[in-house]
């Protein structure tokens, strides 16, 4: 697909209503609650200390792509979901300072299903990520899949997940791996004629922009930052 041009919307207030939209958001406010129906792909290019509300209104789908890059971020999102609904939430954090994630997602209703795709760069200082997903009772055919993905390059990151589950009709899975770049990695693009330093930032490079999928271009400026 490889986009190169999207809508951009500049949020200036508090609240949004979306209603099958594919867009960048500039988002000019410290709280913003994002109203979703319909089909819906929307990019954030900083959180920053954003706290994003996002309500999926019955029979509604928003893919979430987020990049958060080297800044001082402390963003919260909550995400509410109520009938047949699907979010496919995608972040990437790369940080040189202490940075603090926080995402709770509430199944209300049922036959929703709820993909968190996280990848993390820790080069200094500590990223620490909560994660709550809850699903209250008398909710059926509910899917949660939380995969967190970290490599610490002079840094640390910390994950802390909770299930709050009310009901025995769900499938909720938690996934974390954390660990550094694997020297045998870098060692064989050496032996292929790359630098250390371009093999390691092509492992990375890697590890990092296939969670953004086609809009990666997007939002990194078209640029290779490294």
């Amino acid at each position: 697909m490889g986009l190169e041009i999207m809508n951009k919307i500049i949020v200036a207030n508090e609240s949004l209503a979306i209603n099958n939209t594919e867009a960048l958001l500039e988002i000019n406010s410290d709280i913003l609650n994002l109203h979703c129906t319909g089909n819906n792909t929307i990019l954030i290019k900083e959180m920053g200390n954003l706290t994003l509300n996002i309500i999926l209104e019955d029979d509604s789908i928003l893919n979430l792509y987020c990049l958060n890059y080297q800044k001082n971020d402390n963003h919260q999102v909550t995400i509410k979901q109520k009938n047949n609904t699907v979010i496919n939430y995608h972040e990437i954090i790369i940080n040189k300072t202490n940075c603090n994630l926080t995402i709770k997602n509430e199944l209300m209703g049922s036959n929703n299903k709820s993909v968190l795709f996280l990848r993390v760069l820790s080069l200094a200082q500590e990223i620490n990520i909560n994660v709550l997903a809850e699903a209250e009772k008398n909710t059926h055919d509910n899917l949660i899949v939380e995969d967190i993905k970290g490599i610490t390059d002079g840094g640390k990151i910390v994950v802390e997940p909770h299930l709050e589950i009310w009901t025995h009709d769900i499938l909720a899975n938690h996934l974390v791996t954390i660990s550094n770049v694997a020297p045998t990695d870098i060692f064989y693009l050496m032996a292929k004629g790359l630098s250390f330093k371009s093999a390691k930032t092509l492992l990375l490079k890697g590890f990092l922009l296939n969670a953004l999928d086609d809009y990666k271009n997007i939002l990194i400026g078209g640029e290779d930052n490294e």
